[in-house]
């Protein structure tokens, strides 16, 4: 099972006298090992990245496949801007991953410390998982030990197949694509991630956009703009 993000399927002040409070920026354990941690307070973010196993290609032209919003602010309920029209071009400033709920998986058997970052979760034990994460990473939450831990996606592999465990509760979350457009305006899209049980913490979502620079060529394997309305069209079925 790979967890890549492959080309990109395409991501206040309030009224009276309170202004809303900033997003909780979430900073992660990078550690494979679990370590003593709290589990994070969501809605939390974590600044300047994507949800995938390979870098994302900010500073460059990426090409809307199909109309997608544009808002004025990285916020549920923001103004919208404009309209991104099919095969319209803009500027990929950066990226912000919202967080904003965790998932569950169970245990069906008692793990091997190496399996569980160096833990030995019974059976039956109900630990919490939020992502993606940089890298496509994810970060597991013990409650029961108050430890955590978030391996590199290339060795996290222990809930696949339901042989160890079980995820039985997807993680949600929004990432939020900084675009600079043509006539100088930046705004955000909002990318939402469709839970999936099998293939977490790989990211899809519901508009669709090719996430390089349309006058380079590529040679790797990454579905151009008809290749990624395929996939959306058969994720819909």
């Amino acid at each position: 099972m790979t967890r890549i993000l492959t080309g990109v399927a395409l991501f206040a002040i309030a009224s009276g006298a309170a202004a809303a409070a900033p997003p909780t920026l979430l900073t992660l354990p990078d550690s494979e090992p679990a370590v003593a941690m709290t589990a994070p307070v969501l809605p939390a973010r974590i600044a300047g990245d994507c949800p995938s196993s390979d870098r994302c290609e900010f500073g460059t032209n990426w090409r809307a496949c199909e109309a997608i919003p544009v808002y004025r602010e990285a916020r549920d309920g923001a103004p919208l801007l404009r309209m991104l029209k099919p095969d319209e071009k803009f500027l990929a400033q950066g990226g912000e991953i919202e967080l904003t709920a965790p998932g569950e998986v169970v245990m069906l058997v008692t793990s091997t410390p190496a399996q569980t970052g160096g833990l030995a979760l019974q059976k039956g034990l109900k630990i919490a998982v939020y992502g993606p994460m940089p890298g496509a990473r994810a970060l597991y939450f013990d409650p029961a030990s108050g430890k955590g831990w978030s391996p590199p996606s290339a060795s996290d592999s222990f809930w696949w197949d339901d042989k160890i465990a079980k995820l039985t509760r997807a993680p949600a979350m929004t990432w939020w694509l900084k675009a600079k457009l043509d006539d100088g305006s930046s705004g955000w899209l909002q990318l939402k991630a469709v839970p999936d049980l099998k293939n977490f913490p790989m990211y899809s979502s519901a508009e669709a956009l090719q996430s390089w620079d349309v006058d380079v060529t590529r040679d790797d394997e990454s579905p151009d703009c008809a290749g990624m309305l395929k996939i959306k069209a058969m994720m819909a079925k």
